[in-house]
């Protein structure tokens, strides 16, 4: 297994600019629609990885500080913020959550 933390960052960063291409080429309709999992739509889906955006920069704080790591009570309300967000909202926020969270790495 790879040590070197670079390496998946930068697969991480390279899986990110993959995505950004994808999103940005979306419609309005197309975000609404169905994704894979039918229950969710597309945005649905976008706001699923922005929010675990935001979760782990929680982790990562705590542990750069030294802190305890958060607990399943700090998930929720990550969650009902991005819920609340229009389909745009939660694409161009998926984006900018995920920029934010590759850069810090």
């Amino acid at each position: 297994m790879e040590t070197d933390p670079r390496r998946w960052i930068t697969a991480l960063s390279v899986s990110h600019t993959r995505l950004r291409t994808l999103v940005e080429s979306l419609s309005p309709d197309d975000l609404r629609a169905p994704s894979y999992d039918r229950e969710w739509t597309v945005a649905q889906v976008l706001s699923h990885l922005g929010s675990q955006a935001e979760i782990f920069q929680l982790f990562l704080d705590a542990a750069l500080s030294g802190r305890p790591l958060p607990g399943n009570e700090a998930f929720p309300p990550v969650w009902e913020l991005w819920n609340q967000r229009q389909p745009e909202e939660q694409s161009r926020e998926c984006l900018e959550a995920n920029d934010a969270f590759v850069a810090r790495l």
